[in-house]
């Protein structure tokens, strides 16, 4: 190599690797600056149902899609971190199956990020389908079940009763058919010494997609020493397991 040209490549070395690298960052900015094409796949579908008298059954069909967005890649890159989403605002059902057009606008970018360049350019399938079924209300009385004995001396001096006797129960129409009470969990009756009322709760296990309202009652419980109730045999003393139906 000959004298000059060493001295041309060695003359001002420093500022010649800053304007490489300059320009190397000018190439970089450019590029991330086009917008670039990408695709999210596997987005799920989310209902907003806001029609009181239905509820959603099943998942949407299908419950997930492909998103296309156009964006420069720097807006991509942070998008790829927190993936849009779907959601369908359901404002009024009008039928027990429905097929939703998905616009634009309910796909959701993440809020927060930096994506004033990016643009849905497509998602697929666009249609989406939706099955609902309708909900009813009715006025049930509850059922009282107990557990265990009262203490020996002690039986009841009354039925027992509930405050208060009925609660309200909502749900779809197939799921009430066969419901014409509502079982509280069980009263534990071993550790009455007095008259009182003791709170109870719904038993939920058999009642699974009805919305009941309270969820909680005061179960009465009165009682009298047996030698005070001439006549009283000592198995008149309720059995384990009994119940008091309350209408």
């Amino acid at each position: 190599m000959s004298r000059s040209v060493l001295r041309y490549l060695t003359d001002n070395w420093a500022l010649k690797l800053a304007a490489v690298a300059l320009a190397l960052l000018l190439w970089l900015a450019v590029r991330a600056g086009t917008p670039k094409r990408t695709m999210f796949r596997n987005v799920p579908v989310q209902v907003d149902l806001r029609d009181p008298g239905w509820r959603l059954v099943g998942e949407p069909f299908p419950s997930a899609v492909s998103v296309t967005v156009i964006g420069p890649t720097r807006e991509l890159m942070a998008l790829a971190a927190d993936p849009p989403r779907i959601v369908l605002p359901v404002e009024r059902v009008n039928d027990s199956i429905e097929t939703q057009v998905v616009p634009p606008q309910w796909i959701r970018l993440p809020p927060g990020l930096d994506l004033t360049r990016t643009r849905i350019e497509r998602l697929r399938p666009d249609t989406i389908r939706l099955r609902y079924e309708r909900l009813e209300s009715r006025t049930l009385p509850v059922k009282v079940t107990t557990r265990g004995d009262l203490p020996e001396g002690l039986a009841l001096a009354l039925p027992l009763t509930t405050n208060p006797s009925v609660v309200d129960v909502r749900g779809p129409r197939r799921l009430l058919a066969d419901v014409d009470s509502i079982p509280l969990l069980p009263v534990d009756l071993s550790g009455i010494r007095s008259a009182t009322n003791v709170p109870a709760s719904i038993d939920t296990a058999a009642l699974e997609g009805l919305r009941i309202t309270p969820k909680d009652v005061n179960v009465s419980i009165r009682v009298l020493p047996t030698d005070s109730q001439p006549g009283l045999q000592p198995d008149s003393a309720p059995r384990r397991r009994s119940t008091a139906r309350i209408r």
